[in-house]
């Protein structure tokens, strides 16, 4: 049978043939009358391809019953099971298309697959994305050829930004199906940053098979990883991959073992080959760690980079300090190199590199060098700075016991000053408790003050109404009427007396917090100017936030400018005296004789009353938002004080990084002494590599027995 008809649901076009002149349908229909008269006749080939039909013609339901009445001994019975989930699928019955592709089983690879990418879309619709995962990659182990199977998957890990998943598709595509289209997708990953993670060995067999199909795409796929290893901890591993890679292609070389190569993209490579020289020499590593690569590294370059002088340097450089290590067929390709050279202008460029190396190196290991800063590279001779190169690394040598000296140094100031900071700090806490405490004392004090004075006024007041009350006056409303004026003669003593002494005690009381918080930045920049006598380089500047006397200053005069009186019920509160005085007042109040002893007895009620909860109520209502503010002082001082404490934290953290940085400097050049003498053999190399090349350019004839004795090339 014809699989593509069966994927497709197209297999009905089989019993078509012939019959041009009815429908698809009225044709099955004719079939399958016609079969059904036969013994034994087996229905179930012509009622799949009906299914179809219907199929295809929306009509869903009926495709599926057609399909249920596939017989299991079929050939078609599991692609049956396929459609009647693809119907159910169609229909938006996910768990019931599910079950039944499920329940497929079968060995037909073709319907595996198919199976397996709509179980992946049903998946993806459900967003099973774990499930999708395994559809997926069911499908591409069954058969990676099968079609758009591979591009299903690569859009699909893109979407789910599956760099990871992504990036592996697309080597093992690359590298089985030597695609050069996979090639360049894998290119575009490594441009993107997306296979940082990935060890550089993992490449290595697809950068091998691109090797021998197209040389402009390997240089490119090449140059971009090499791009994305500098600088970080794969880049030495790439290095040996290189290597490797270099060592085993099959190239066509000329008869010195030199490569023959007409892409331009191979200046990019040989550019890459020096420049990963230039990085390797640049102190960063030791010798045990390179002296493998860099013979081979050098080798290889020179295959690729045959005309290139200064890799042809490197190697005769490399090789004077550590004899044998590289094959006499490239030394004798350098000689070559350095013996048919034309005049070149970079031999002073390459010397100036060298220098400012030198001086990164010093100046990240604290080496103090002498006169370093008056060296202008650009407008000395090449032999004068080469020279300045020759007794900088003999005076780095020198100071190789000193540095230890520096470094207890450094530990030793940048404690004193840890010391002194931590000091500050604790100090500015014991500031911090102290000024809290010394504001609010003075500011609750104020408060006090004021509450005294009306403790005292608002019962005399109250009493000395006592001379509102007369044999004249009405009885049935008097209580009403006393206590209006007991209200307003709070509400007066409060505006023209209370009030005005309170809000100049709480001026006074801002001005005074103000000079303490003065005082205390004045504190704070004394020490630090005494802190930065200790460190030129490490400034400190200690700024506290002054924004909360400004944010008191506007909280105290809204508070001012809104001052309003809430009237308090003072006659007519539930007190026995009171109810009674009330009632014989409305009783009696109308007859004269009773006047007079009402007004007595009025006016000693008036008089002795105590009014304690009056006070309390009124008190109570005046200071109920300066309590607020009260509250707030303490966070408000806090925040006054919090920027130092962040900046001194902040300035004590870095300093203990530095002086554990320093720690680990003493104890690296201690116990580790090749960290500091490997370096310097190295450029010491990478100077002989200099003075080979200005020799050469002065057309010095070179002979391979270069040697160094410490401040001369002999020759």
């Amino acid at each position: 049978m014809n699989e593509k008809q069966l994927i497709n649901k197209n297999y009905y076009q089989t019993f078509l043939q012939g019959n041009d002149n009815h429908t698809p349908l009225q044709t099955l229909g004719d079939t399958f009358f016609q079969e059904q008269k036969k013994e034994g006749a087996d229905l179930s080939l012509i009622r799949f391809a009906q299914g179809e039909l219907y199929f295809h013609n929306k009509d869903m339901e009926s495709a599926i019953y057609k399909w249920q009445t596939v017989t299991v001994d079929s050939p078609l019975e599991s692609w049956a099971k396929k459609n009647i989930g693809d119907a159910y699928y169609e229909l938006g019955w996910l768990n019931e298309a599910e079950k039944t592709y499920n329940s497929i089983h079968t060995k037909n690879e073709v319907l595996l697959v198919e199976v397996a990418l709509q179980l992946f879309s049903l998946y993806k619709d459900k967003y099973n994305v774990e499930q999708a995962y395994l559809q997926i990659d069911k499908a591409i182990s069954l058969n990676p050829d099968y079609p758009k199977v591979t591009e299903i998957a690569r859009v699909y890990y893109e979407d789910q930004q599956d760099w990871k998943n992504a990036v592996i598709l697309s080597i093992n595509e690359a590298t089985r199906t030597e695609s050069l289209q996979w090639y360049n997708i894998l290119n575009g990953y490594v441009i993107k940053g997306y296979t940082i993670e990935f060890v550089p060995e993992y490449f290595l067999d697809a950068l091998h098979v691109l090797s021998k199909l197209e040389q402009r795409f390997f240089c490119q796929l090449t140059k971009s990883l090499w791009n994305s290893y500098k600088g970080n901890d794969s880049f030495l591993p790439w290095i040996k991959v290189v290597n490797q890679l270099f060592a085993n292609v099959e190239w066509n070389e000329h008869e010195d073992g030199s490569v023959v190569n007409q892409q331009r993209e191979w200046n990019d490579i040989t550019h890459l080959f020096y420049e990963s020289f230039l990085l390797l020499m640049n102190g960063d590593y030791l010798i045990k760690d390179i002296e493998i690569e860099m013979p081979n590294l050098l080798s290889n370059s020179l295959k690729i980079a045959n005309k290139n002088i200064f890799l042809a340097a490197a190697a005769m450089a490399w090789n004077e300090f550590f004899p044998s290590s590289i094959e006499n067929t490239t030394l004798k390709m350098a000689e070559k190199i350095l013996f048919n050279n034309e005049p070149f202008t970079q031999s002073h460029m390459e010397t100036e590199k060298l220098y400012k190396t030198l001086m990164e190196w010093a100046e990240t290991n604290q080496i103090g060098l002498n006169d370093t800063e008056e060296v202008k590279t650009s407008s000395m001779k090449t032999t004068e700075l080469l020279s300045i190169i020759q007794n900088t690394l003999s005076e780095m040598l020198e100071k190789r016991i000193g540095m230890e000296n520096t470094y207890n140094k450094t530990i030793d100031q940048t404690n004193e000053r840890i010391g002194r900071l931590k000091g500050l700090v604790n100090t500015l806490k014991d500031m911090e408790i102290d000024q809290t405490k010394a504001i609010l004392k003075s500011y609750r004090l104020v408060k006090e003050e004021t509450q005294k004075e009306l403790e005292l006024s608002i019962p005399r007041l109250l009493q000395n109404s006592a001379d509102n009350v007369t044999a004249d006056s009405n009885y049935k409303a008097i209580h009403d009427e006393l206590d209006k004026k007991m209200n307003q003669k709070i509400e007066e003593h409060l505006h023209k007396v209370a009030f005005p002494l309170f809000r100049k005690s709480l001026k006074t009381w801002i001005k005074t917090s103000e000079g303490e918080l003065k005082d205390t930045q004045k504190y704070l920049n004394d020490m630090t100017d005494s802190l930065n006598k200790l460190d030129n380089e490490n400034q400190i500047t200690l700024t506290c936030d002054f924004q909360i006397l400004s944010d008191w200053h506007r909280d105290l005069n809204r508070l001012v400018h809104r001052m309003a009186y809430e009237k308090v019920n003072i006659m007519n509160r539930s007190k026995p005296s009171h109810l009674l005085l009330k009632s014989a007042g409305k009783l009696f109040g109308n007859m004269k004789k009773n006047k007079q002893i009402l007004s007595s007895q009025y006016r000693k009620m008036v008089e002795n009353d105590s009014y304690e909860d009056i006070t309390d109520v009124v008190l109570s209502n005046f200071f109920q938002e300066y309590d607020l503010f009260e509250k707030a002082i303490v966070s408000d001082i806090a925040l006054f004080f919090q920027s130092p404490f962040k900046h001194l934290t902040k300035i004590i953290s870095n300093e203990e990084r530095e002086i554990q940085s320093v720690k680990d400097k003493l104890i690296r050049i201690k116990e580790k002494p090749e960290h500091f003498y490997n370096p310097i053999r190295l450029f010491e190399v990478r100077l002989l590599q200099c003075q080979i090349l200005k020799k050469t350019n002065e057309n010095y004839t070179y002979v391979s027995s270069v040697s160094v004795d410490g401040n001369n090339i002999t020759e």
